[in-house]
């Protein structure tokens, strides 16, 4: 009987090392999961950072010379003209560089990325587009990492909602605060497939759950 009481407490030691070395172990698998999104996030912060300066134009016809066009020259010229003619901005507008990015699916003119010289000259442009170009093909953007885009989007529909709904909104980058409180994107993406209730009792965060009623409502 002792024996048997001595190999039942010799295992529940064995059991309980075994936990313990359980616990260890996902406590440091969750501490290197952290510091990975931290580390991710500022590498995209990093990325972002460094398309500060960058606009990105869609919808610019291609001149025939560009496609032999190695240094960019000729896609410079057409970006300058489109900025002269169609902005209205005949300030002389210097950039870093400009080129045109890969093919599209949909066979339209290729975007053109534009690295300005001056945060003003690019703030000028930017500024201009909505007003100038409305109704029109074409489009000019801020241009941000891909991440960052997905983020936007889901964002973006609650942003103009908000908007619409006379509330403070703000997005900046990924970023959206609506009155003062941040909203985050997976939170959003996880009560749309919840489908909650503004008073439904939810563990997400504080600051979403107060809007999750017009996140889940486009």
């Amino acid at each position: 009987m002792k024996q048997i009481e001595g190999r039942v407490t010799g295992s529940e030691h064995v059991v309980k090392q075994i936990e313990n070395r359980f616990c260890f172990i996902t406590e440091e698998f969750d501490n290197m999961r952290q510091e990975n999104m931290e580390l991710k996030e500022k590498l995209l912060e990093v990325q972002s950072r460094s398309m500060r300066e960058n606009l990105l134009f869609g919808g610019i016809l291609e001149d025939p010379r560009e496609k032999e066009d190695y240094d960019n020259i000729e896609t410079e010229t057409v970006l300058k003209k489109f900025i002269k003619e169609k902005l209205k901005i005949n300030e002389e507008i210097k950039f870093h560089i400009v080129h045109r990015l890969r093919p599209r699916k949909d066979a339209k003119p290729r975007t053109i990325v534009a690295k300005f010289e001056s945060r003003k000259d690019r703030n000028k442009v930017l500024r201009a587009a909505p007003a100038k170009l409305k109704e029109t093909s074409f489009s000019v953007f801020e241009q941000y990492p891909y991440e960052m885009v997905e983020r936007r989007n889901v964002l973006w529909p609650i942003y103009k909602r908000e908007q619409r709904l006379g509330n403070h909104a703000r997005l900046k980058e990924d970023k959206l605060y609506v009155n003062g409180h941040r909203i985050y994107p997976e939170d959003v993406i996880e009560a749309q497939k919840m489908h909650l209730h503004p008073m439904y009792p939810t563990t997400l965060r504080k600051t979403t759950c107060i809007h999750l009623n017009k996140a889940v409502n486009f």
